[in-house]
Formats: structure tokens, C-alpha cells, sequence
């Protein structure tokens, strides 16, 4: 078997041998060059494969034992991760959401929206359909917040736990749950603050400290008041 020592070589061991075996020499030589420059080729590509499995951990500040881990293509899109994070909590598809980017305190940087809803905004829209994550997710430990009811703002912290390069994932994987989602659908009333209306009808239960401050309020400030009904406009022009 030649190695590399013996490429130097080969040209004046072929001289040295009858014409015919040069033929059968050269054509096994390039033959064996060749299988070597496809093997540091396939070495080549592995060494600089850009796949990577992206692995996220989900959770939700209403149900503290909930929890998903999902694995998912890095060049996968937005989109195929909100489906498969809406599929593993059991969760229908035709509400809007919105995926943010966040910073360490959570704080929301960039949105990616499940549809372009025409806004004026300078700032850069990104369509869940049309943005790989890749494009902006790239360092362990980054963070997202998946709103997925957007009259109440609920959503699930989405945190990317762990990059695993040189491999690929054809299709979104939910590789563990724990505990329950909360509830997909809520009351709206109970994210609301309606303002207690008093009862025109029994005035005396109107609690006055509202109206002038302090519980210990002056009565004298009523009856100013009331002075000031009785004054003549007429007298006082601009």
C-alpha cells in the first residue's frame, strides 16, 4: 500500500518497469489520489456542518409545576416552534401571538409576529413564517416571552437551555411535559378593574374622604362651596 512517503517515489519506480505495468500504476495511483481528496473533502464538510439542534425549556408563572421541553432544528422558523409549543399544551392555533426576544430581565427588545398587521413603525417586522431561528437566536441561556393571548398578555417564558451542534432534526420534538398548562382561555373581567359607580339613589352612603381628601376632611369646605353658588356671575367678566 503507497503512503504518503511514497508519492515522491513513484515516478522513477515507474520508469524502471515495463511499459505495459505503467499503465496498470498510474491508473491505480489516480484512483487512490482520488478516494484520498473525496475523504478530506467529506472531512472538510463535517468539520464546518452548521446544523444545530436548539433545545427550549417553557413555563408559565400561572401553573408553577408546568413545564415543556422542546427540541427543534435551528434553521427550523418561528412558526414551527409556536405550533409545536401550542400542540404540546394543548392549545388551538387560531388565536394571534407573538414571540419577543428578551433581555436577561425580561425585558421585550424584538417581536415576531405570526402575520404582518401593516403597522407604521420604523422599526424591522418580523413574520414568524419568514424568520428562521437561527436568524436571531444563537448563544445558550437567551430568552423569550410567547404571548399567546394577546387581549390579556398571558404568556410562557421561553428559555433556550442548550445548542447541540453537528446535528439536524427533520421534525419538531416535545421531548418532555410536566404538569399542567393553565387554562387556555380566561375570563377577560378578571384582568380588568371596573370602577365602583356609586348609588345615586342613596347619596348619604357616598364616603365624602373620596371627594376632599383626607378622611378628616373640613366641613367648611362644603359650605364654601356652596357660597360659591350663590355668588353674581355678572360681576365677574374676563
Amino acid at each position: 500500500m503507497w503512503n504518503h512517503a511514497n508519492y515522491g517515489m513513484v515516478p522513477c519506480f515507474i520508469m524502471q518497469v515495463h511499459p505495459f505495468f505503467q499503465g496498470i500504476i498510474k491508473k491505480n495511483l489516480q484512483k487512490h489520489l482520488s478516494d484520498k481528496n473525496v475523504l478530506v473533502i467529506s472531512q472538510h464538510q463535517t468539520e464546518n456542518n452548521t446544523n444545530m439542534i436548539y433545545k427550549f425549556v417553557i413555563v408559565s408563572d400561572e401553573a408553577d409545576n408546568f413545564k415543556l421541553q422542546i427540541a427543534i432544528d435551528s434553521t427550523a422558523t418561528f412558526m414551527q416552534l409556536r405550533n409545536i409549543i401550542l400542540d404540546s399544551a394543548g392549545y388551538g392555533k387560531e388565536q394571534m401571538d407573538s414571540f419577543y426576544i428578551c433581555d436577561d430581565e425580561w425585558n421585550k427588545e424584538k417581536e415576531v409576529t405570526c402575520m404582518d398587521m401593516g403597522s407604521d413603525s420604523d422599526q424591522d417586522i418580523w413574520i414568524m413564517d419568514d424568520t428562521q431561528l437561527d436568524e436571531l437566536l444563537e448563544d445558550e441561556g437567551q430568552r423569550m416571552k410567547f404571548v399567546f393571548d394577546y387581549m390579556t398578555e398571558r404568556f410562557f417564558k421561553v428559555k433556550l437551555k442548550e445548542v447541540v451542534p453537528g446535528k439536524a432534526l427533520h421534525d419538531p420534538l416535545c421531548e418532555s411535559k410536566v404538569g399542567n398548562p393553565p387554562a387556555e382561555n380566561v375570563d377577560i373581567t378578571e384582568f380588568i378593574t371596573i370602577p365602583k359607580i356609586p348609588d345615586a339613589n342613596n347619596i348619604d352612603a357616598i364616603d365624602r374622604s373620596e371627594f376632599y381628601g383626607d378622611e378628616e376632611y373640613d366641613e367648611d369646605e362644603i359650605s364654601d362651596f356652596e357660597e360659591m353658588d350663590n355668588l353674581d356671575t355678572d360681576s365677574y367678566k374676563f
